[in-house]
């Protein structure tokens, strides 16, 4: 079983650099996460996620309206 991490598609992120001003700095800037941490969860290129990273993303996620405390962290992962 393969899992996929979906930060990218549940803030409708595209890797356009016109349609994305900031998005990374954005998250970076509230969760406190590293920057490239932040960029390997949208390309879902990590290789692991830290619980404590897990848990700011879903702050964030819920603070900016992109899910509900009842979707996360399952809406975070995706069985291919």
């Amino acid at each position: 079983m393969r899992f996929s991490f979906r930060l990218a598609e549940l803030l409708q992120y595209s890797p356009d650099p016109k349609r994305r001003p900031g998005v990374i700095k954005g998250i970076c800037d509230a969760t406190g996460l590293d920057r490239h941490q932040v960029a390997s969860l949208l390309r879902n290129e990590a290789k692991n996620i830290p619980l404590d990273a897990l848990s700011r993303l879903c702050d964030y996620l819920v603070e900016h309206g992109h899910a509900t405390p009842e979707q996360l962290p399952a809406a975070l992962f995706a069985v291919q």
